[in-house]
């Protein structure tokens, strides 16, 4: 959106000569009140603009327009009392302003500079903001769980379990909050268990059990069998997204007139 209010305010620019107070842009006190102002003001200058370049003859906008001026008994009024009351209504419906809005932004959009970026410019682009597009890392691990609301001494439980399983025994546990089996990323982990165990299951060599690790349900005995540890992107995996970042920088410098 943002390059569009920048051309739409381009061609909202006074030409010599004009009254200046008929460009100025007034936010309607309840409007201001709401908190809403900057998302009117943007709907206003393209309003401006669609009326500018004759768009109120939508079919859309005029079967509205027909509407409100059958319901205002319009035809009563003189010619200049119903052209002014036309006006108004193409500033004041808001569905005549909406329609209006997605016409121009429709119009607008077309300007702007839509060349997929070669391979070139995306890895220099990757390069700057990898953060954005690491790859997370994913787990996958077994688990003895220790219920806290069903067991009295779960820590004591958990400790002789792990010593059955560094010795090679079996141990019994509870049934699991996350369902066995799969691969889980660190944020699919953290919704089940918490921040801070995925943080430190990521962090658990992988073959041996190791823990108990506190979750908010209880205490975990943990064994990762495998682990693909955070790394950045590659080109080939981030490619479209990294494309599409650079078309929403494209129409942000398009706003700041850049």
């Amino acid at each position: 959106l943002g390059a569009v209010l920048f051309a739409a305010m381009r061609l909202l620019a006074p030409e010599p000569g004009a009254d200046a107070a008929s460009r100025r842009i007034v936010v309607p006190r309840a409007i201001a009140a709401s908190g809403s102002a900057d998302a009117w003001i943007e709907e206003e200058i393209l309003v401006r603009a669609a009326l500018e370049r004759g768009l109120d003859h939508d079919p859309v906008v005029a079967r509205r327009l027909e509407q409100n001026l059958a319901f205002a008994d319009s035809d009563a009024l003189p010619r200049r009392s119903r052209d002014r009351l036309r006006r108004d209504l193409l500033r004041a419906d808001p569905v005549v302003r909406r329609r209006l809005a997605e016409r121009m932004r429709a119009l607008l959009e077309t300007a702007i500079d839509t060349t997929p970026p070669d391979d070139v410019t995306l890895r220099a682009w990757l390069d700057r903001h990898g953060d954005r597009f690491a790859f997370p890392g994913a787990v996958a691990f077994e688990q003895v769980f220790f219920d806290a609301a069903r067991r009295r001494e779960p820590g004591a439980d958990a400790q002789r379990a792990l010593a059955s399983l560094a010795a090679g025994r079996a141990a019994a546990g509870d049934p699991p909050p996350l369902p066995p089996g799969g691969v889980h990323t660190p944020a699919g982990i953290a919704r089940y268990l918490g921040d801070d165990f995925a943080a430190a299951l990521m962090q658990l060599p992988p073959g041996i059990w190791s823990g108990p690790l506190p979750s908010p349900l209880g205490l975990h005995l943990v064994r990762v069998v495998r682990l693909d540890p955070p790394r950045p992107a590659t080109l080939t995996e981030a490619r479209a997204r990294v494309a599409a970042a650079i078309l929403d920088e494209r129409r942000a410098a398009a706003r700041r007139g850049g």
